[in-house]
């Protein structure tokens, strides 16, 4: 009975008196341990490309968005000046149209002198 007794333990025990059934036990918590860390491993590795790709994906938007602002704000502004100037003309139009047309009423100077012939033709050549 002894004999048996030893052959049970050695086959139960392994070589440091540790049961077999606590190491299998220990063995299959620790593998079990290992693959959710592993799956969570590569969870957290694919979240972390998924990131990756999306910052560079959206990472050229914010300077395209800086340029359309840009150029919004130049459009804004060439609008504005259009629109100033419309203005303009429309507030010029109106002071034509409320002063009438310009007209000159007086006659050119030199029929109200009477000059004699080479001295009327010499100041028109002059003021011409």
């Amino acid at each position: 009975m002894k004999i048996s007794a030893q052959k049970y333990d050695a086959a139960a025990n392994s070589n440091d008196a540790i049961p077999a059934q606590t190491m299998a036990n220990d063995r299959l918590a620790k593998s079990l341990e290992y693959e959710e860390s592993s799956a969570r491993l590569e969870l957290y590795k694919k979240r972390m490309d998924d990131y990756a790709a999306k910052t560079n994906e959206y990472g050229p938007l914010g300077s395209q968005l800086r340029q359309l602002n840009r150029a919004l704000a130049v459009a804004e502004k060439e609008y504005l000046d259009l629109i100033q100037n419309v203005d303009q003309s429309r507030t010029r139009r109106q002071d034509v149209s409320i002063g009438g047309h310009w007209k000159c009423w007086m006659r050119p100077i030199s029929h109200y002198y009477r000059y004699p012939p080479n001295v009327g033709n010499s100041l028109q050549l002059v003021l011409a």
